[in-house]
């Protein structure tokens, strides 16, 4: 992540694309990986490169949904969607932070049906 992060801080943004692609594909199964997509999809867009961006960000989304950074990047994916009018949206990337349990009025998460407490039969 060095040689990204140095061509970042020395204003070459397409070099550091280039690095942040490269570690995404050598140390995929690792936390780099998603970091260094995050990073490519981020200068991506800073250069123009909406549409790539965006299919960085939902790259993410889709290959480490277990991630933090996923949920950051499927913030940023709908961020775009919005902002490219949803042209060539994939339907099927879920929106990380929407798709979770919505709270009850108490302010807690709602249980599933697995979570739910078994009724006692009444005596």
């Amino acid at each position: 992540m060095g040689l990204a992060t140095n061509a970042e801080a020395e204003n070459k943004p397409d070099a550091a694309i280039k690095y942040y692609a490269e570690i995404a594909g050598k140390y995929g199964t690792t936390y780099l990986a998603p970091m260094a997509l995050l990073s490519q999809a981020r200068l991506s867009e800073g250069n123009g490169q909406l549409k790539e961006a965006r299919q960085l960000y939902e790259m993410v989304v889709q290959r480490y949904p277990q991630s933090v950074i996923a949920q950051i990047a499927s913030v940023e994916a709908s961020r775009l969607n919005e902002k490219l009018g949803n042209e060539g949206k994939q339907t099927d990337q879920p929106n990380l932070l929407t798709s979770s349990p919505q709270p009850s009025p108490s302010g807690r998460p709602s249980p599933t049906a697995s979570e739910k407490p078994k009724q006692q039969p009444e005596p």
